[in-house]
Parts: structure tokens; C-alpha cells; sequence
């Protein structure tokens, strides 16, 4: 008989007090219901502001909840529209990672630009970003 190679092992823990522990031993994946449960109830109430005047899309919160990765909507307000990221003073630990323009997916570099309609992933170690307006220093 030849072993399934392709077998993939999950790891449900109930306590994220054992999360460093089961890391360190050869368990395959792990997930955490409270962890997916919080993340599930911090996307649901960020995108529920979203009415009462938040740009964000989407939100998921990443590597132990240290780092939450947006979608963030360009709106008619915003002031830097068409200017070049290099020339944007982004706030310490954010990265702007894609850019979907219509459609097309840009991976920005310095001379690409955010533009009115666009929405913008964004990684990030702040904590509660409701807006675009929110990345860039004044």
C-alpha cells in the first residue's frame, strides 16, 4: 500500500492560551474557533459602520490579530487622488499591497496613484482604520 502523501492534517484549538504550544509540535494546520468567531464579528461590526460613513470593505484580522488587512473604497473626498504614492507620506507600518482600478489589479509601485473609485488593500499594525483619509500624514 502506498500512503496518501496528500493528507492534510487540521488542528482545532479551543484555547488560544495553547496556540504557542501546539505550534511547536508537527500538527498540520491549526485554526481557533474563537479566533476565527472574533475576526468574524470584527469584520461584521467594521463593515456595518460602513453606513454611518466608514470606506472600509473589508477587514480581516491577521497573525494573532497584530495586523488587519483592509479594503479601503476611494471616495469623491479624497485629496490626494491622482498623486503619485512615492510623493504620499503613508503612516509608519502600512503598506498599500493592490489596487483594483475597475477591475484591473495593480500592484503599486511609487508612480502609481490612487484614483476615485478605486478600492485599496491596505496592511497594517494600526489598529481601527475607518478611512482612505486615515494612511496619509498631513
Amino acid at each position: 500500500d502506498k500512503l496518501n502523501t496528500k493528507i492534510k492534517v487540521i488542528t482545532r484549538v479551543h484555547r488560544n492560551s495553547y496556540e504557542d504550544l501546539v505550534t511547536e509540535l508537527p500538527v498540520g494546520n491549526i485554526i481557533s474557533t474563537k479566533s476565527i468567531t472574533t475576526d468574524y464579528i470584527a469584520g461584521y461590526v467594521r463593515s456595518m459602520q460602513n453606513s454611518i460613513g466608514s470606506e472600509v470593505e473589508a477587514l480581516y484580522q491577521i497573525m494573532n490579530n497584530k495586523v488587519e488587512a483592509l479594503e479601503l473604497a476611494v471616495g469623491q473626498d479624497f485629496e490626494y487622488a491622482g498623486t503619485e504614492l512615492k510623493d504620499l507620506d503613508i503612516i509608519d507600518n502600512t503598506l498599500i499591497c493592490c489596487i483594483n482600478r475597475k477591475g484591473t489589479i495593480i500592484r503599486p509601485g511609487g508612480r502609481d496613484s490612487l484614483e476615485i473609485g478605486d478600492s485599496v488593500v491596505v496592511v497594517t499594525t494600526n489598529k481601527g482604520l475607518n478611512s482612505i483619509h486615515e494612511i496619509v500624514r498631513k
